[in-house]
């Protein structure tokens, strides 16, 4: 952590803190600056900061690091500049918690029951899956950068009953379908494209105009709308997946759907010539669905819509990602490879396709039956 202390006459002395050797002797860095303004002497702090950390691990002494010192460093060399942006606030929210337990801890020093205790005790309420998850990251890279040889969280596991997540099924989906003529186009078309292109809430909330070929059927997934919680701003990422940059990916969707999609896209592309210079873009991108106001969502509303608009219809009461669940456990259920959907999900890895996204139907269970059954 950086600190610093004024000297006068415009001067400071900024300390960077790179915790104790095995004598007990603070180990830190220290520079010199001039600086007239906060703003100026801000800006040399964080500097001189990323220099110190972004030095090699092994010229640092890491034999007793504590975990406080461990996690300023996660954060700063990889959180931060590799991670999407939402992965670090929801990062940062189990901070404060695992810090109160563990900071004053030397890393190499911790073992898997510490972990497993703390876990175990953690009070009603509080997710231990995502804690563990935090917690094996933090020492991932610990390990990578040689402060430990191996993770004390490795191979740890939450034990928690198998939850059935809610879908919408073949049969279901189909009235799902029907209702939806009973409301907004937009809103129609949103919730339509979500299923058929297995879209997260992102996702289809980031398309732009360019993302749609009406010739070969396709959209073409670059992007997700994210909200920034702390800086309550909405802004254009990458796709999620791995390392919060999911690869860009086209999507052949249905025929009567985008001729559907196309009869929207020319009356919006008439609404948005008609407002001029006055139409605006998102990080240089022309988003495509528009509030009333003809900006584009936060996605965070959105999802307060969606349950609106479930009320409204009377529909089976699943979350707007729900959709995206259903959508894959229809194209399994239907005969598509594993790996095909995998793609089409945007996964890195097939597992967590099976793992999350695949749900058993009645129909499913019919076909098992059946197997049993043509044994002779």
């Amino acid at each position: 952590m950086a600190s610093y202390t004024a000297l006068g006459d415009n001067k400071y002395k900024i300390f960077v803190e790179l915790g104790y050797n095995e004598l007990g002797k603070r180990i830190r860095k220290t520079k010199t600056v001039t600086a007239k303004t906060e703003g100026s002497l801000k800006r040399q702090i964080n500097a001189f900061e990323k220099e110190v950390y972004s030095q090699p691990i092994a010229s640092l002494d890491v034999s007793s690091i504590k975990f406080s010192e461990l996690v300023d460093k996660w954060m700063k060399s990889y959180v931060e500049p590799n991670l999407a942006t939402n992965t670090a606030i929801t990062y940062r929210r189990y901070l404060p918690d695992l810090l109160a337990q563990f900071g004053k801890m030397k890393v190499n020093n911790m073992k898997k029951l510490h972990i497993v205790e703390y876990l175990n005790h953690l009070e009603e309420g509080k997710s231990a899956k995502n804690r563990l998850s935090v917690l094996q990251s933090i020492f991932r890279k610990a390990v990578d950068w040689d402060i430990i040889d191996r993770s004390p969280a490795e191979n740890l596991k939450v034990k928690k009953k198998a939850a059935e997540r809610d879908i919408y099924d073949e049969e279901y989906i189909t009235y799902f379908f029907k209702q939806l003529e009973k409301i907004k186009e937009r809103d129609r078309l949103i919730l339509k494209l979500t299923y058929f292109a297995s879209l997260r809430r992102g996702e289809v909330l980031g398309i732009s105009y360019d993302n749609f070929n009406f010739i070969n059927d396709t959209v073409t997934i670059e992007r997700s709308l994210n909200y920034n919680s702390e800086t309550k701003k909405t802004f254009c990422g990458p796709p999620k997946g791995h390392n919060g940059g999911g690869e860009i990916r086209t999507l052949k969707l249905p025929h009567e759907f985008m001729l559907e999609l196309e009869k929207y896209y020319v009356k919006q592309l008439e609404v948005k010539n008609n407002c001029g210079s006055s139409w605006e873009l998102l990080d240089g991108v022309d988003i495509f669905f528009r509030n009333r106001d003809l900006k584009w969502f936060n996605p965070v509303s959105y999802t307060n819509h969606w349950a609106k608009i479930r009320e409204r219809l009377k529909l089976k009461n699943i979350p707007l990602h729900g959709l995206r669940h259903s959508s894959a456990s229809y194209l399994i259920s239907s005969g598509v490879s594993a790996k095909e959907v995998q793609e089409r999900l945007g996964h890195s890895q097939v597992q967590t396709t099976f793992n999350t996204y695949v749900h058993t139907s009645k129909k499913d269970v019919s076909k098992t039956i059946e197997a049993f059954n043509d044994l002779k």
